[in-house]
């Protein structure tokens, strides 16, 4: 089960560093001690411009197959307190000069192998993106 992410919108400003999305998510798995894999996706206004949900720990968030664009599986099959550790870090960063402010929404869940109910609940926050007018460059 994921609980602990935040209610309130995350504020993001065009050209912002990464930003942590949940640093107090929790991460518990009722019937067993090891969780198969955690998800994040962006699963509200992906878009096709540069964004990224992405990790500080040493060892990069994977990418999503194309399947699934916006999804990152940044750490599998471990104990719930490892996988809260990295999903604690997960951050978002947009790179667009020109960034909608559609807000987006990035949804945690956990899986945890088991044969039924293994996949936790969606846990979402969301991101308001707020784009900022640029100075004109020299010319």
């Amino acid at each position: 089960m994921v609980a602990g992410v935040p209610t309130a919108d995350l504020p993001y400003a065009e050209n912002q560093a990464a930003q942590v999305i949940a640093p107090t998510l929790t991460v518990t798995d009722v019937d067993g001690t090891t969780l198969l894999q955690a998800t994040v996706t962006i699963t509200a206004n992906y878009g096709r411009r540069p964004r990224t949900c992405s990790t500080s720990r040493s060892r990069p968030a994977a990418r999503s197959p194309a399947a699934t664009p916006g999804a990152t599986h940044p750490e599998r099959a471990g104990e719930p307190g490892r996988l809260r550790a990295v999903l604690r870090t997960i951050a978002y960063r947009n790179t667009s000069d020109d960034p909608s402010a559609l807000p987006r929404t990035v949804t945690f869940r956990v899986d945890t192998g088991a044969a039924a109910n293994h996949l936790s609940a969606p846990v979402s926050r969301t991101v308001a993106v707020t784009a900022v007018n640029d100075r004109p460059g020299p010319g």
